[in-house]
């Protein structure tokens, strides 16, 4: 028992050292790069550091008495433990930096960078270079560091431009001007400087491309292209004959044509090896063939409609496919009525139930008649005067089924029930109580129900058109009657006497009621503020009154009577040698003149003689 349970502890043991990744951890706490505990092998092996947080053997230079005396470059020693120092700190005591990295000027125990680039050590001052990195040239003049010709910068380092490259620019391959170099182009494309066609770069130079290659590159038989219009570059980058081509035996690069059957072929023309799209192998006599469910046309083989088994043409099928949802009608195979062709499933797939035919599951083409149903937009909807009742059937409005349903209508006035296609009914053959034949009588509004005698009432006083207001259970005036307006919807006032119509206020009049004095609604006045004029209210029009000694504009005179002989008629009319000023009517002391035109010259005579008479 005591030795199965030292097993099962050295088994655990072994696991969780082995689960851990850095070499020496004894334990791992959460992460497996972190380490809790480190176990040392052969005392002087293994220290823990915290840029790794494991245990790592190779930070600790001196040992003494299994503890840390001394690190490594880059590491500083506290409580025999090395620690990692900050880059670019790379010598460090504590919290002190004691050296930098190349490109940093050591101040005050802190490293600060070079601030020309390239810079690899700025001693006296952080603004000049004093060494430069590899590959490049200090200038003495501004004390910077400049790359050599055919290096570029990249900022930290000079690297050096492609080998085609005289100089290069923004980039190591991309060139601004080129080597001068045989079959070298002497100017970049797109910062690339390549060799002529028919030639390829090789290490240091332009090499021939091999026969039949036109161009090629990396080698001279690696090809990217053929000098000849039957050749074609495979995917070994070899130039081959085309499909459709065979190559000579004598010559490999010369092409002969295979028969017209053949896409490929072998040893002689007609042998084929495969053939063109949709045709098939004979494997016995080498030759192609288009096969049944496909036709033939212009040397091309292509399928029939996916529901004929042999055909003549894309529209003539000879035979279907053997299903018993497809049927053949006038050469043409067709899914049976309720069903369409779907091209993702491959197979007749039923449409929706109101579809005679169609194109897709929704979208019918022709519509079931027997079941009352017309195509609209692609639907099968019910026929007019036809409603789609629970059971999704489309009945008549006509059925005693439609009373109840809002688009059919339904009206019948000898039932004594209200229904849609009514405007009451209120059970009776009575008329001016509100509702007379189904038609509601006017200044009369009805509460209406479905399936229940309508209830009529007046409307309130002066209000000439109103209704029901089933939300608020009141009813409400639309329009009041002439010379009355409705204020803030319920109260109904009176208008001015000079409006036929207003609303909002009494004042504000929407039509005039006197039309044949006022010219605009907006500026509505009584017959009154003409002179002469009175007002008739019964029959809303202006009229002015002989004999009241007021003149209006339509009267020649008014002396205040209607006495005939006193210079002005019962008419107002001025009478024959009278002048008539202020109503007061005198005889004239001289003749008054009158004037009428000689007859005796043509009307269209351009000068008229006319007579004076006096």
């Amino acid at each position: 028992m005591l030795f199965q349970l030292h097993l099962m502890l050295l088994v655990m043991v072994k696991v969780s050292y082995q689960a851990c990744r850095s070499q020496g951890c004894w334990n791992c706490s959460n992460q497996r790069d972190c380490c809790g505990d480190c176990r040392c092998q052969n005392s002087q092996k293994f220290q823990i550091t915290i840029d790794t947080f494991g245990c790592d053997k190779n930070k600790c230079k001196e040992y003494d008495d299994d503890e840390c005396e001394e690190c490594v470059d880059g590491y500083y020693l506290k409580d025999h433990i090395c620690y990692l120092c900050t880059y670019p700190c790379i010598e460090c005591s504590s919290q002190k930096c004691e050296k930098c990295a190349y490109g940093y000027k050591l101040i005050n125990h802190q490293c600060i960078q070079c601030q020309k680039p390239l810079c690899k050590s700025c001693e006296n001052n952080i603004n000049q270079c004093q060494t430069c990195v590899d590959n490049a040239s200090l200038d003495t003049t501004d004390y910077s560091c400049k790359c050599w010709n055919t290096y570029i910068s990249d900022g930290k380092q000079c690297k050096q431009c492609n080998q085609r490259c005289q100089a290069c620019s923004t980039s190591f391959d991309i060139c601004s001007s080129c080597k001068i170099i045989a079959h070298l182009s002497l100017n970049p494309i797109n910062g690339k400087c390549n060799c002529d066609d028919g030639y390829y770069w090789d290490s240091n130079s332009c090499q021939l491309c091999a026969n039949p290659c036109t161009t090629c590159e990396n080698s001279s038989t690696y090809c990217t292209s053929c000098n000849d219009q039957l050749l074609m570059v495979n995917n070994d980058n070899i130039c081959a004959c085309k499909p459709g081509y065979l190559s000579s035996p004598s010559n490999s690069y010369l092409c002969e044509l295979c028969s017209n059957d053949c896409f490929t072929c072998a040893e002689i023309s007609n042998k084929c090896t495969s053939c063109y799209e949709n045709y098939l192998l004979n494997k016995d006599t080498n030759t192609c063939y288009c096969p049944e469910g496909f036709y033939e046309v212009n040397n091309t083989c292509n399928e029939c409609n996916k529901l004929c088994s042999k055909c003549l043409s894309q529209a003539i099928c000879i035979e279907c496919i053997e299903n018993t949802l497809v049927q053949y009608q006038n050469q043409i195979c067709n899914c049976i009525d309720g069903f369409y062709y779907d091209i993702i499933e491959l197979k007749c797939l039923e449409c929706d139930q109101t579809c005679k035919t169609c194109s897709n599951r929704y979208t019918c083409i022709t519509c079931n008649q027997e079941m009352n149903r017309t195509l609209s937009n692609g639907k099968c909807i019910c026929n007019n005067n036809y409603f789609l009742n629970q059971n999704e059937l489309c009945i008549s409005c006509q059925s005693k089924e439609a009373i109840p349903i809002e688009v059919c209508k339904y009206k019948d006035c000898n039932d004594g029930i209200w229904t849609y296609g009514e405007q009451c009914d209120d059970a009776n053959y009575s008329s001016r109580d509100g509702c007379f034949n189904c038609i509601l009588e006017h200044q009369y509004y009805c509460i209406n129900e479905l399936l229940k005698p309508s209830k009529c009432q007046k409307c309130q006083e002066n209000c000439d058109i109103c209704e029901y207001d089933y939300i608020y259970q009141k009813p409400i005036c639309k329009k009041a009657i002439d010379e009355y307006y409705i204020e803030n919807f319920t109260r109904i006032n009176k208008c001015q006497d000079k409006c036929l119509h207003c609303e909002f206020t009494s004042s504000q009049c929407t039509q005039c009621r006197f039309v044949n004095i006022n010219k605009s609604y907006m500026n509505c006045q009584l017959c009154e503020y003409k002179q002469g004029y009175y007002s008739d209210y019964e029959n809303n029009l202006c009229y002015s009154k002989c004999g009241d000694a007021i003149m209006s504009d339509i009267e020649q005179c008014d002396d205040g009577n209607l006495i005939n002989g006193d210079g002005c008629n019962d008419r107002c009319l001025l009478e024959k040698n009278f002048d008539c000023v202020n109503g007061i009517c005198n005889k004239t002391k001289n003749p008054i003149p009158s004037a009428q035109e000689n007859l005796i010259y043509d009307l269209y005579t351009p000068k008229r003689q006319i007579i004076l008479i006096i």
